[in-house]
């Protein structure tokens, strides 16, 4: 897959689900529905990932670990759009996987490298992606998806801090 250019999380009321649309530098955009129960489990799980960083799982001490990784989330959201809105040329955007979003039903968060992770997210026969990206990608995928729960009726709150992982029990990294 080409480079990333744009991700949006919007929630809608009518599905009762996310909507994850993701663009990259080649026009094409791909969009996946994110249940309750699938943002559920990959809400910690990113949160899980992120404290594995080495910069933050350096720390021993959970204050220390909560300042490094918000000093690291600052930072990568300085450096982020948040302003500009998902823009998306009906005439010009590729759908490769069709353009009506795939509901994800399993999906893989793992380390690539200490800078680099990949998230997969696969519908029904497999239909999905697997896109590589930045540490900072992920501490605005996680943003993101933090900021569009504010906007449920879901009942989740999952908080960005160390001691947060209370509501599941993510003893697996595959999410189904």
């Amino acid at each position: 897959m080409a480079e990333l250019s744009q991700i949006q999380i919007s929630f809608s009321d009518i599905e009762d689900r996310f909507l994850l649309r993701i663009s990259t530098s080649n026009n094409e955009e791909f969009r996946f529905w994110l249940t309750r129960r699938f943002t559920s489990r990959l809400f910690p799980l990113m949160l899980e990932t992120i404290q594995a960083i080495p910069d933050v799982a350096s720390h021993n001490n959970t204050e220390t670990r909560d300042a490094v990784m918000d000093f690291q989330r600052e930072q990568a959201a300085e450096q982020a759009d948040f302003s500009s809105p998902f823009s998306s040329d009906k005439q010009k955007t590729i759908y490769p996987l069709g353009e009506q979003a795939i509901l994800v039903i399993r999906g893989t968060l793992s380390p690539e490298s200490s800078n680099s992770f990949n998230l997969s997210l696969k519908g029904a026969q497999e239909v999905g992606i697997d896109f590589s990206f930045s540490t900072e990608i992920l501490y605005l995928l996680h943003k993101l998806l933090e900021d569009s729960l504010q906007k449920t009726d879901w009942g989740l709150s999952f908080s960005s801090k160390s001691n947060a992982l209370t509501h599941i029990d993510n003893t697996s990294r595959t999410l189904n």
